[in-house]
C-alpha cells in the first residue's frame, strides 16, 4: 500500500511540476520565465485551501471519534503530503496558512501511520 502512495505521490509532483514549467521556445533564447496562468494559480489556491480545510475538519473528527483515528490520520497523511507538494513546486500558495500547519511541524509519532506523517513535516521545514 506504501508503494502505491508513493507511486501516486510522484504522479501528482510530476502533474504539477509540468503545469507549472515554463513553455520553453527554443528559437527565443532571450525568453525569461514568465508567470503561470492565473487561472492555474487560482485554481491550485483553491485546492490548497481546500486541502486545509480538510486537515481542519479531519483534526477536529479525530478529536471527537478516537475509534476511527486510523482512517481519519491516513487522511491527514493524504492531505498533508499533497500539501508538501504544492509548497514545492509554489510556496506562495501556503502563505496565508502557515499559522494553520504551524502544529503539524512539531508533531511527535504515536501511530505507524504518522510515521510519513514526519518525513513530510521534515519537507516543510528544509
Amino acid at each position: 500500500m506504501a508503494n502505491q502512495q508513493q507511486l501516486h505521490t510522484r504522479q501528482l509532483k510530476y502533474l504539477c511540476f509540468q503545469l507549472f514549467k515554463p513553455k520553453e521556445d527554443k528559437d527565443d533564447s532571450t525568453k525569461t520565465n514568465v508567470e503561470p496562468p492565473k487561472a492555474l494559480l487560482t485554481a491550485c489556491k483553491q485546492i490548497v485551501d481546500c486541502l486545509i480545510e480538510n486537515v481542519l475538519r479531519l483534526e477536529e473528527t479525530s478529536l471527537v471519534q478516537e475509534a476511527q483515528s486510523h482512517g481519519s490520520s491516513q487522511r491527514l497523511v493524504a492531505c498533508l503530503t499533497t500539501l508538501y507538494l504544492f509548497a514545492k513546486i509554489r510556496p506562495q500558495l501556503l502563505v496565508d496558512h502557515a499559522i494553520t500547519l504551524q502544529p503539524y511541524l512539531s508533531l511527535k509519532c504515536q501511530v505507524n501511520t504518522l510515521t510519513q506523517l514526519v518525513e513530510v513535516q521534515g519537507a516543510y521545514v528544509m
